[in-house]
């Protein structure tokens, strides 16, 4: 099994979804999966401009040229997609949020019916079929990720793949302490 895991931290390895990072990692490496991980915070990465060039000049090609080609190159060939972030005002991080919104070049521009009876954009290529998502937040309550936990869901729905699971660790925090 193929696993792409963006890590949407703004502190990358150094923050405690990072730190979390390191032992799934490990585990799924012992379960025998092919795991490729991407630091967004590292990597240059624009913001889309919604300029729909993947949707109507060259399909399926975002016209944009940065370290999303590597991500494309992965999410075309992955199982499960893993979208790990701490959660920012009560959603995913900016960096991880850039990430989704130029993934919109998988898509064509025109709509119809998905499976769920929704109108959405057909694709070009496909992402994961497999989404799943890990989440950290400082603050004690599970009520915390309610607004992620949607967002990802809709995300995973729009994309044509199937929300899988959600590790959602409040008081994170607590994690860095001694």
């Amino acid at each position: 099994m193929k696993i792409l895991i963006l890590n949407g931290s703004a502190r990358g390895h150094k923050g405690v979804t990072g730190t979390l990072l390191i032992s799934f990692i490990e585990g799924l490496n012992e379960c025998g999966a092919e795991v490729t991980q991407f630091t967004v915070a590292d990597m240059d990465i624009a913001s889309c401009t919604a300029c729909l060039s993947c949707m109507h000049k060259k399909l399926g090609e975002c016209a944009i040229k940065d370290g999303m080609e590597e991500i494309y190159k992965e999410m075309k060939t992955s199982d499960v997609m893993v979208l790990a972030t701490p959660v920012y005002t009560d959603n995913m991080s900016a960096q991880l949020k850039k990430v989704m919104d130029r993934s919109i070049c998988s898509m064509q521009g025109f709509l119809t019916k998905d499976r769920f009876g929704r109108i959405r954009h057909p694709y070009t290529w496909r992402l994961p079929s497999k989404f799943m998502l890990i989440s950290t937040s400082g603050f004690p309550e599970m009520e915390t990720f309610e607004p992620l936990i949607a967002t990802y869901r809709a995300q995973a729905m729009n994309f044509g793949s199937e929300a899988i699971a959600e590790i959602c660790i409040p008081g994170s925090i607590a994690l860095q302490m001694e």
